[in-house]
């Protein structure tokens, strides 16, 4: 939690940075913030299968108005790098599934289908989930790590939920 986090500020900076769609972005993280501070469902340290953290992904989506599976996978991807069992599927990951239109959005059930795909090859190849698919992305962006889009946060002071 931040002082500026607030939906005006988040808004604000959001229009800046020239990403799209920030009044989205911004109620999403903004709601977040909210969700953060007065529930448990960011508790995930207890959760072992793939159904386990699916309940738990799904939990947020309905909670958190406006991020959506991809982006809720991804936060939760951020706390939980090593063990989640879920992924971010965005359009640059449906592209790579073949996806043609990647400005349609899929069902539920193709979502969940193409993220056991990727699960399946990731426990093949002994990856974490989250790793795996961030090094697909360093490999789209033509990258040779995945400190380049983490540069900014090298001067970040950490806290840690109480």
């Amino acid at each position: 939690m931040h002082e500026w986090a607030d939906y005006e500020s988040l808004e604000t900076n959001l229009s800046k940075s020239s990403g799209g769609m920030y009044k989205i972005k911004a109620e999403g993280i903004d709601n977040l913030h909210k969700l953060w501070s007065t529930t448990e469902l960011f508790d995930l340290q207890a959760l072992s299968s793939r159904s386990d953290w699916r309940k738990q992904r799904n939990k947020l989506t309905k909670k958190l108005n406006k991020l959506g599976l991809a982006k809720t996978s991804f936060a939760i991807e951020m706390l939980e790098p090593i063990n989640c069992q879920v992924i971010c599927i965005d359009r640059h990951m449906f592209k790579a599934f073949g996806w043609e239109n990647v400005d349609d959005s899929s069902t539920h059930k193709q979502y969940e289908y193409f993220e056991d795909y990727w699960l399946d090859l990731s426990e093949e190849y002994k990856v974490p989930p989250a790793i795996s698919r961030n090094l697909f992305w360093d490999i789209i962006q033509e990258k040779p790590n995945s400190m380049y889009w983490g540069e900014y946060l090298k001067e970040y002071v950490y806290t840690t939920r109480n």
